[in-house]
């Protein structure tokens, strides 16, 4: 065998690490996806409509920007709640 090939126990591990890694990523995706349509939900109304100072303001999608805006904040701490896979 080559000093380059990993050994068996070294290709578990890192099946184990990636296997972890997309559990992860598959709970933070959630997250990801409702704070971008809840964004893009209130850019509907114009692309400053969240801002109380424009002319075009709507309580509503200012309401969205920040649920939205706070779902994208969560989904970088959500990547930690996934359960050991093996």
């Amino acid at each position: 065998m080559s000093p380059v090939a990993p050994t068996l126990l070294e290709s578990i591990r890192m099946q184990a690490i990636f296997a972890q890694f997309m559990n992860g990523v598959s709970h933070m995706l959630v997250f990801v996806v409702a704070g971008g349509v809840l964004t893009a939900v209130s850019f509907s109304w114009g692309f400053t409509s969240f801002d109380s100072t424009a002319a075009d303001y709507n309580s509503f999608a200012a309401l969205l920007k920040i649920i939205g805006g706070s779902l994208f904040v969560l989904f970088k701490r959500t990547q930690y709640l996934a359960e050991k896979t093996k």
